[in-house]
């Protein structure tokens, strides 16, 4: 989420799948019995890659 939007006030520090560190501002643990259906986002993910500028925008 953009920094800034209301309730997202935490920060994730980890690493990705290589071990390399990973710092994403802007987060928020969910609650116990909450859950997300991202289901929405696998279309705009696969056009990201298949029409946008997919892993060549990638550091």
């Amino acid at each position: 989420m953009p920094m800034g939007t209301p309730g997202y006030d935490q920060v994730y520090e980890g690493t990705n799948y290589e071990g390399e560190p990973v710092r994403i501002v802007s987060t928020r643990a969910l609650e116990a019995d909450e859950s997300i259906d991202l289901t929405p986002s696998i279309g705009e993910n696969a056009r990201y890659f298949t029409e946008g500028p997919g892993y060549e925008a990638m550091p």
